[in-house]
């Protein structure tokens, strides 16, 4: 090997490939721990359907938006208190409300 051989700037491209590689690993890393915090859960099935039904969706928003329903939640005890009041700020009366509360997957009631 020559003296100019060994001074080409040629010879540091394995090591920029070895260090670009390895940026890319980490970033994808970083991603992942980012996804694992963030997820909200599982993705539609369906996603075509239901991104053809989003205008739909946005004339119910903007319906329900044009009732000026008031909506009011706070801690009650070891439960929440719901309130929901007309535009007049009187609470709505004749509603029937059905819920359901769990925990969070690989969660467990009562915080610990």
């Amino acid at each position: 090997m020559t003296l100019d051989e060994q001074r080409s700037p040629w010879r540091f491209y394995p090591y920029a490939v070895a260090v670009a590689l390895f940026l890319v690993v980490l970033v994808n890393l970083g991603m992942v721990w980012s996804a694992r915090g963030t997820c909200p859960g599982e993705g539609a099935h369906n996603g075509y359907d239901e991104s053809n039904a989003y205008p739909t969706l946005l004339r119910r928003a903007e319906a329900q938006r044009a009732l000026g329903w008031q909506v009011s939640l706070s801690p009650e005890g070891r439960g929440l208190r719901l309130v929901l009041a007309g535009r007049e700020g009187t609470p709505l009366e004749g509603l029937v409300i059905e819920a359901r509360a769990a925990p969070r997957r690989g969660a467990r009631w009562g915080g610990r």
